[in-house]
This record gives C-alpha cells, structure tokens and sequence, in this order.
C-alpha cells in the first residue's frame, strides 16, 4: 500500500481522487474544466510514476511535483497557471489559521 506523508507527518493511504478532486479545484478557479480523458491521462501519470518508481511513501511535496508534471504533459499551456493557483491557495490556508480564519 502506497501512503502519503503530509506536511504534519502523519500518513495516510494514496487516494487518487484526491489528485482529481485538486486538480478540478485549481482549474476550476482559472474557469477551466478538465475532460473525461485529461482527468484520465493525469491519473494515469501520477499512477504510472508511482509504480515505475516503486514509490511506497510518497511525501507531500513529491505529491505535488508528480501532479505538476502530469498537469505539464496534459496541458501544458496551463499547468504553471493551475500551480500558482495552488500555491496561492496553500499559502492562504497556512496564513489563515494563524490569524484563526475559518476556511
């Protein structure tokens, strides 16, 4: 079993809706929808890289390097587009709960 291990170290088991359900997210905020086939294709991709590399912990930020390039070889007109969406996203978060904002 291929687990994840967050930024608060604690794990959890891969979940590749996790990877369609963000990727949906950041695009949805620069008003694009992913196809039935490009969703696919990323799956694949991060599926792909994880089992060519017999990765059995995966760290966050390694998470979000192999979705940076499955983004890249699907779309890669957008993928920088989608990332800064992210990054401006995570740093909101982290932001927000040290002035004890609700998300």
């Amino acid at each position: 079993m291929v687990r994840v291990v967050k930024k608060d170290h604690t794990k959890e088991p891969f979940n590749i809706q996790k990877v369609v359900i963000a990727v949906n997210k950041s695009a949805n905020r620069v008003l694009y929808n992913f196809t039935e086939d490009e969703l696919k294709s990323i799956c694949n991709h991060v599926e792909g890289y994880i089992r060519d590399h017999h990765m059995t912990e995966i760290q966050i930020w390694q998470m979000h390097n192999i979705v940076e390039s499955a983004l890249e070889s699907v779309r890669p007109d957008s993928s920088a587009i989608f990332c800064m969406v992210t990054a401006i996203d995570t740093f909101s978060f982290s932001t927000s709960k040290y002035r004890g904002e609700q998300r």
